[in-house]
């Protein structure tokens, strides 16, 4: 999985339900 937002932090490299649901709602 590769990060689109650099802002957002990831200690296990796995992007969080609230990372979509964010994405989705911004993109």
């Amino acid at each position: 999985m590769s990060i689109e937002k650099p802002e957002v932090d990831f200690p296990g490299g796995e992007p969080p339900a609230d990372l979509e649901i964010k994405d989705i709602w911004e993109g």
